[in-house]
């Protein structure tokens, strides 16, 4: 995999991009840098939120954020205690949405180059679009801006649930909790839940990976070290048997030091751009796409 020229020019991955997105076979996997610009939390600051809230709930003393910081690994481990509580999962969706403005729809409209760009990823019909995404996020924004675009979405975080007909399918792979509804999944969140997931037998991660069989996953807003991804890329990998690139991901500088060694050893070809860039390079990637 000759991925080092990326690194220097993202503008090259382009093109491959684009021919993945024509061809039909381009899946999207996506993380919390989808969201942040419409106050959700980050991934600390979620954690943070949501363990004074349920401390505050058992009438224990809150954490201080510089506490929280210093010692990041043990505190996040006290969710451990609490991830069986009845309203474990409506205290991370409260969390989750408590910067959020009530109503959306005038934000969205505004200023969301990020979902835009999705959007018409997911978009046209002679130049090839996404039909499936998956995501790590809990929350329905992305959901919210593709309804106002028109377009049907399937969404869930149950990889059995039937497979209807709508425009995109979306799987949340760590729960879902969207906004204005009362029944919400359980939640990967937890350290324990974590090792939970991962510990089960009931046939996940070979749906996963066979979803994956015949397409190219492209990461956005992902640091590159999640679980899951790394776990079912070297599943995908050793199944196909072959050096081939499986996939892409956008990966900020930072990200990128961190995390492109494995990605790579993994089949998941880097691609280090600044975080304001993507949006603007996915919409390029369309305008190529309808050329090819």
């Amino acid at each position: 995999m000759n991925y080092k020229h990326y690194a220097t020019d993202f503008n090259l991955a382009k093109e491959p991009i684009a021919e993945c997105l024509k061809e039909g076979t381009l899946k999207l996997i996506l993380g919390a840098g989808i969201s942040m610009d419409f106050g959700l939390p980050n991934w600390p600051d979620l954690i943070f939120k949501c363990l004074n809230a349920l401390l505050s709930e058992k009438g224990e003393n809150q954490i201080e954020r510089k506490d929280f910081d210093e010692n990041f690994s043990k505190n996040e481990k006290k969710l451990n205690q609490y991830d069986n509580e009845p309203t474990y999962s409506q205290t991370v969706r409260d969390s989750l949405y408590s910067e959020v403005p009530p109503n959306l729809e005038d934000l969205l409209l505004q200023g969301a180059p990020g979902l835009l760009a999705i959007a018409a990823l997911c978009t046209g019909t002679t130049r090839g679009r996404v039909r499936h995404i998956f995501t790590l996020n809990f929350d329905d924004i992305l959901e919210q801006y593709l309804a106002l675009l028109g377009l049907k979405v399937n969404s869930g975080s149950s990889f059995k649930r039937e497979n209807y007909n709508a425009d995109i399918r979306i799987d949340h792979l760590h729960g879902y909790l969207p906004r204005n509804e009362d029944n919400l999944s359980d939640i990967v969140f937890s350290p324990r839940s974590y090792t939970a997931r991962y510990a089960q037998t009931h046939g996940f991660d070979d749906w996963f990976v066979n979803q994956w069989i015949g397409s190219k996953l492209l990461l956005i807003g992902l640091s590159g070290s999640d679980q899951l991804l790394q776990t079912n890329a070297i599943k995908h990998k050793n199944l196909l048997g072959n050096d081939d690139i499986h996939g892409y991901a956008l990966l900020t500088p930072n990200a990128y030091e961190d995390n492109h060694l494995d990605l790579v050893n993994n089949g998941i070809c880097p691609i280090k751009i600044p975080r304001e860039e993507i949006p603007k390079f996915l919409l390029s990637c369309c305008q190529i796409a309808s050329d090819l």
